[in-house]
C-alpha cells in the first residue's frame, strides 16, 4: 500500500526535501521509499518511511539477487541513513544543508546600536544549475521582546528582474520584503528574490537603526531559506474593472504583517 499524504508529508518536511542517503536536495524529484518492503509486511507508517532521489531510489529499490553486482541497501542501512539525516535535520533547524541549491552566507550576525553605523552584508546565491523564482529568505531577530523596524534590509544589486505582462502593462520587480513577526512573537522579514538565475547571488545590505527605545545591546539576527519554486510566480491578477494587484501567499503559518515593500518596481506599457 502507498503511504498516506500525512506520512509522505511528514517524511519530506522532516528531509528538508533532501534525499536521506546521498543528502542532495531533491526537491519535486523524491520518492518517499518502504524501508521493509510493503510486499513483505512493512508497514505504511512514518517509522518505515524514507525519502530517496530518483537516483538513490533506483539503487535501493532494485536489485537482482540472481545477478547480483556491488551490494545491496538493507533495510538496517537505509533506516540508519534515515535516521542519521532526521536527527541533523531536527538538531539543525536554521542550518541549510549543505548541499541545498540555495545558500546564505553568514546565517547569522550581530549588529550593535550606532546611528547607522552598524552595517553588514548577507549574500543569497544559488549554487545549482536551476534557476529558482519565489526564492523566500526569513531573517530573524533573534530577541524575546518584539524590537519594531530597527532592522533596514535592502538589495545592494538587483539583477535580472522577472517581468510579467498583464492588462497591457509590464511589471518588472526584483525583491520584495514584508516586515512582522512570526509564529513565536519574534521581530522578522520575509524577503522574496522573484528570480535567481544559476551560479547568480544577491546582495543585502543590513543596517541597525538609532531609536529613543533602544536597543541598547547588540542585536542576533538568523537567515535561513523558507521556499523556492523551479516556477516562475504568478504574480499579478486583473479584476474585472481592470485593476492589477499582486498575488501573495506567504510561505509561512503564523506570520503577522506589518508593513510590506517592493524595491526595483518598474510599470511600463507592454
Amino acid at each position: 500500500m502507498p503511504f498516506s499524504p500525512k506520512v509522505r508529508e511528514e517524511a519530506l518536511v522532516r528531509s528538508k526535501r533532501c534525499c536521506c542517503v546521498c543528502q542532495e536536495f531533491a526537491g519535486r524529484a523524491t520518492n518517499i521509499h518502504h524501508i521493509e518492503p510493503d510486499a513483505g509486511g512493512g508497514s505504511d507508517e512514518i517509522e518505515n518511511a524514507i525519502v530517496l532521489c530518483l537516483r538513490c531510489h533506483s539503487e535501493a529499490g532494485h536489485y537482482n539477487a540472481a545477478h547480483p553486482i556491488g551490494n545491496k541497501y538493507s533495510p538496517s542501512e537505509l533506516l540508519r541513513h534515515r535516521d542519521d539525516w532526521w536527527q541533523w535535520c531536527k538538531s539543525n533547524p536554521a542550518t541549510i544543508p549543505p548541499k541545498y541549491p540555495i545558500q546564505i552566507t553568514p546565517v547569522s550576525l550581530t549588529l550593535h546600536p550606532g546611528k547607522w553605523t552598524s552595517k553588514t552584508e548577507v549574500i543569497v546565491s544559488n549554487t545549482s544549475s536551476t534557476p529558482w523564482f519565489q526564492v523566500w529568505i526569513k531573517a530573524t531577530i533573534l530577541a524575546e521582546e518584539p524590537l519594531g523596524q530597527l532592522i533596514d534590509l535592502k538589495p545592494c544589486i538587483a539583477e535580472h528582474p522577472l517581468s510579467v505582462t498583464c492588462g497591457g502593462m509590464t511589471v518588472s520587480g526584483e525583491v520584495l520584503g514584508i516586515f512582522g513577526s512570526d509564529i513565536e512573537g519574534r521581530s522578522a522579514y520575509l524577503v522574496r528574490l522573484f528570480r535567481l538565475d544559476p551560479g547568480a547571488s544577491c546582495a543585502f545590505l543590513i543596517t541597525l537603526r538609532e531609536a529613543s527605545e533602544g536597543p541598547a545591546h547588540p542585536i542576533e539576527l538568523g537567515f535561513s531559506v523558507v521556499e523556492f519554486s523551479d516556477e516562475p510566480p504568478q504574480v499579478l491578477e486583473q479584476s474585472a474593472g481592470g485593476k492589477i494587484a499582486m498575488v501573495l501567499k506567504l510561505p509561512v503559518e503564523g506570520f503577522t504583517v506589518e508593513s510590506i515593500g517592493i524595491e526595483v518596481l518598474q510599470i511600463n506599457p507592454a
